[in-house]
Order: structure tokens, then sequence, then C-alpha cells
């Protein structure tokens, strides 16, 4: 969802500390290398299904992300959309896209595209 005219000079609030899919970790892995890895201190949460970092994104640099756009993370490329799950009325649990007004600075040039950043989070959920 990336803007480069609107991201190239924020100060990187999209990429603190991002929950990844194994399929992702290992696409970072392979861009990052393991010493990288390491110094973020991964960890895997069987409960949530994810690799978590505890100090940051290995990924995030001071001129941005060092992964390629088409290979990072679902929920990096989505930022300032994030998904929430949200209990329906016959309580199956169903992902809603909000915009992340609290860490983009720049979130309402993003608000038009819910149909394109839809297709690119049902698309993505699908690729892990």
């Amino acid at each position: 969802m990336q803007s480069p005219d609107l991201c190239k000079n924020c100060p990187n609030h999209c990429c603190t500390r991002p929950s990844l899919t194994h399929g992702e970790y290992l696409r970072m892995y392979n861009h990052v290398g393991n010493d990288t890895l390491q110094r973020f201190e991964p960890r895997y949460e069987p409960k949530a299904g994810a690799w978590l970092f505890k100090t940051g994104c290995p990924a995030a640099s001071s001129t941005g992300c060092v992964m390629p756009y088409e290979e990072r993370p679902l929920m990096c490329r989505i930022f300032p959309w994030v998904a929430i799950p949200v209990y329906e009325d016959d309580y199956t649990v169903q992902p809603k896209l909000f915009l992340s007004a609290a860490r983009c600075p720049q979130w309402k040039a993003f608000g038009d595209n819910y149909d394109v950043i839809r297709q690119e989070f049902e698309n993505g959920c699908k690729e892990d």
C-alpha cells in the first residue's frame, strides 16, 4: 500500500514489531540473514501462529525496509491498514480492516483504497 511520495520522509512508524507467518519469517531470513534476525530476539508464539520480535523489525533500516515490497510481510504491505479480529453474530472471528490513524501520519491519504487493500489482504492470507 506504500506511497513513495508520502512514505519517503516517514520515521518508520510502520516498522516497529511485525508478526510474521513462518513463510514471511523465512523470506525475511533470506534478506537479512540469521545474525541480524537473532539480534532482534525472534520467538514463535504458537497461540498466535506467528513469529514476533522483541526489539523491533530486522528489515528496517535508516533508509526504509531492506526487503523488496512484494516480499515484505503482509502486515507491512497493507500498512497503514491493520487487520483486527472481530467476532460476528455467529461467534466466528473475521478480520476487519481499519486505518491506523495513531501510527501513520499520512493515514487519510490511504482512506479511499479499501477495495484495493482488501484484495491485497485476502490474497496475502492465502500465500503462506
